[in-house]
Protein backbone atom coordinates (compact mmCIF):
# COMPACT_ATOMS: atom_id res chain seq x y z
CA UNK A 1 0.00 0.00 0.00
CA UNK A 2 1.23 3.32 -0.54
CA UNK A 3 1.78 5.83 1.67
CA UNK A 4 -1.15 7.82 0.60
CA UNK A 5 -3.54 4.94 1.03
CA UNK A 6 -2.69 3.88 4.42
CA UNK A 7 -2.94 7.59 5.78
CA UNK A 8 -6.50 7.66 4.05
CA UNK A 9 -7.13 4.67 5.35
CA UNK A 10 -6.10 5.89 9.27
CA UNK A 11 -8.18 8.87 8.52
CA UNK A 12 -11.34 7.07 7.88
CA UNK A 13 -10.57 4.32 10.95
CA UNK A 14 -10.33 7.46 12.96
CA UNK A 15 -13.52 9.32 11.69
CA UNK A 16 -15.61 6.41 11.91
CA UNK A 17 -14.51 5.74 15.74
CA UNK A 18 -15.18 8.76 16.38
CA UNK A 19 -18.96 7.79 15.27
CA UNK A 20 -19.57 4.65 17.18
CA UNK A 21 -22.88 2.64 15.33
CA UNK A 22 -23.83 -0.58 14.96
CA UNK A 23 -21.64 -1.95 12.12
CA UNK A 24 -18.56 -0.86 14.74
CA UNK A 25 -18.24 -4.78 14.56
CA UNK A 26 -17.83 -4.90 11.19
CA UNK A 27 -15.50 -1.98 11.21
CA UNK A 28 -12.94 -3.39 14.04
CA UNK A 29 -12.66 -6.55 11.99
CA UNK A 30 -11.85 -5.00 8.40
CA UNK A 31 -9.87 -2.71 10.25
CA UNK A 32 -7.63 -5.56 11.97
CA UNK A 33 -6.56 -7.14 8.79
CA UNK A 34 -3.35 -5.33 7.73
CA UNK A 35 -2.32 -5.42 4.13
CA UNK A 36 1.14 -4.84 3.55
CA UNK A 37 0.95 -4.70 -0.40
CA UNK A 38 -2.03 -4.08 -2.46
CA UNK A 39 -1.00 -6.22 -5.04
CA UNK A 40 -0.33 -9.41 -3.48
CA UNK A 41 -3.40 -11.61 -3.09
CA UNK A 42 -4.77 -12.19 0.68
CA UNK A 43 -6.61 -14.28 2.39
CA UNK A 44 -6.15 -14.95 5.67
CA UNK A 45 -8.22 -18.19 7.33
CA UNK A 46 -11.51 -18.15 8.27
CA UNK A 47 -12.45 -14.49 6.38
CA UNK A 48 -15.75 -15.64 5.23
CA UNK A 49 -17.02 -17.00 8.60
CA UNK A 50 -15.86 -14.33 10.54
CA UNK A 51 -17.62 -11.94 8.24
CA UNK A 52 -20.45 -14.01 8.04
CA UNK A 53 -20.94 -13.93 11.83
CA UNK A 54 -20.28 -10.38 11.97
CA UNK A 55 -23.37 -9.66 9.77
CA UNK A 56 -25.42 -11.81 12.01
CA UNK A 57 -24.51 -10.18 15.26
CA UNK A 58 -25.18 -7.09 13.69
CA UNK A 59 -28.46 -8.25 12.51
CA UNK A 60 -29.49 -9.64 15.67
CA UNK A 61 -28.44 -7.54 18.09
CA UNK A 62 -29.29 -4.24 16.95
CA UNK A 63 -32.33 -2.80 17.70
CA UNK A 64 -34.60 -1.78 15.10
CA UNK A 65 -34.85 1.84 14.40
CA UNK A 66 -38.26 3.90 15.41
CA UNK A 67 -38.97 6.19 12.19
CA UNK A 68 -40.37 9.75 13.31
CA UNK A 69 -42.08 9.74 9.93
CA UNK A 70 -41.63 12.68 7.02
CA UNK A 71 -41.10 16.13 7.23
CA UNK A 72 -44.83 16.98 7.29
CA UNK A 73 -45.60 15.21 10.71
CA UNK A 74 -41.99 17.16 11.80
CA UNK A 75 -43.93 20.60 10.58
CA UNK A 76 -46.94 19.53 12.19
CA UNK A 77 -44.85 18.57 15.84
CA UNK A 78 -43.36 22.11 15.74
CA UNK A 79 -46.55 23.62 15.50
CA UNK A 80 -48.10 21.93 18.18
CA UNK A 81 -45.30 22.82 20.42
CA UNK A 82 -45.53 26.35 19.44
CA UNK A 83 -49.23 26.46 19.52
CA UNK A 84 -49.33 24.46 22.98
CA UNK A 85 -46.47 25.91 24.55
CA UNK A 86 -45.23 29.00 23.02
CA UNK A 87 -48.43 30.36 22.02
CA UNK A 88 -49.71 31.20 25.77
CA UNK A 89 -46.78 32.99 26.61
CA UNK A 90 -46.45 35.41 24.13
CA UNK A 91 -50.55 36.05 24.49
CA UNK A 92 -49.44 37.01 27.97
CA UNK A 93 -46.62 38.59 26.77
CA UNK A 94 -49.62 40.69 24.67
CA UNK A 95 -51.07 41.36 27.40
CA UNK A 96 -49.03 42.63 29.95
CA UNK A 97 -47.34 45.60 27.22
CA UNK A 98 -51.61 46.13 26.09
CA UNK A 99 -52.01 46.98 29.87
CA UNK A 100 -48.51 48.97 30.40
CA UNK A 101 -49.06 51.11 27.28
CA UNK A 102 -53.06 52.04 28.62
CA UNK A 103 -51.71 52.94 31.94
CA UNK A 104 -49.20 55.20 30.73
CA UNK A 105 -51.54 57.03 28.62
CA UNK A 106 -54.13 57.40 31.00
CA UNK A 107 -52.03 57.91 34.38
CA UNK A 108 -48.61 58.88 33.68
CA UNK A 109 -48.82 60.41 30.36
CA UNK A 110 -52.16 61.61 29.29
CA UNK A 111 -52.00 62.73 25.98
CA UNK A 112 -55.35 64.68 26.66
CA UNK A 113 -54.34 66.36 29.83
CA UNK A 114 -50.76 67.17 28.23
CA UNK A 115 -52.63 68.74 25.08
CA UNK A 116 -54.90 70.91 27.06
CA UNK A 117 -52.17 72.05 29.06
CA UNK A 118 -49.96 72.81 26.06
CA UNK A 119 -52.65 74.91 24.49
CA UNK A 120 -52.55 76.82 27.81
CA UNK A 121 -49.53 77.76 27.91
CA UNK A 122 -50.03 78.87 23.92
CA UNK A 123 -53.16 80.65 25.09
CA UNK A 124 -51.18 82.53 28.31
CA UNK A 125 -48.32 83.50 25.99
CA UNK A 126 -50.27 85.08 23.24
CA UNK A 127 -52.45 87.53 26.32
CA UNK A 128 -49.48 87.97 28.15
CA UNK A 129 -46.49 87.94 26.12
CA UNK A 130 -46.32 91.76 24.98
CA UNK A 131 -46.69 92.62 29.12
CA UNK A 132 -44.01 90.14 29.77
CA UNK A 133 -41.53 91.25 27.18
CA UNK A 134 -42.05 95.36 27.95
CA UNK A 135 -41.66 94.19 31.68
CA UNK A 136 -38.24 92.57 30.54
CA UNK A 137 -37.20 95.92 28.68
CA UNK A 138 -37.52 98.03 31.81
CA UNK A 139 -34.05 99.58 32.80
CA UNK A 140 -33.44 98.75 36.29
CA UNK A 141 -29.93 100.49 36.25
CA UNK A 142 -30.10 102.14 39.57
CA UNK A 143 -26.20 102.67 40.67
CA UNK A 144 -25.39 106.35 40.33
CA UNK A 145 -21.99 105.78 41.47
CA UNK A 146 -18.98 105.04 38.50
CA UNK A 147 -17.48 101.26 40.48
CA UNK A 148 -21.45 100.57 41.00
CA UNK A 149 -22.27 101.12 37.39
CA UNK A 150 -19.66 99.25 35.94
CA UNK A 151 -20.42 96.35 38.21
CA UNK A 152 -24.04 96.49 36.85
CA UNK A 153 -22.88 96.74 33.37
CA UNK A 154 -21.04 93.20 34.11
CA UNK A 155 -23.92 91.69 35.99
CA UNK A 156 -26.18 92.66 32.54
CA UNK A 157 -23.11 91.36 30.41
CA UNK A 158 -23.13 87.67 31.81
CA UNK A 159 -26.94 87.47 32.68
Amino acid sequence: MTRRATEELTQLELEIRRQPNALFPIHSFLFSIRVVDADRAWSPPGVISRVAGVIVVTLVVTPQAQAQGGIIQAIQAVLKVLNTLILPVVNSIHGTRSANSTFYQTTVWPVQSISQANAQVLQMMGQYGNLMSRILGINLRSATLPAPQSMETLYEITR
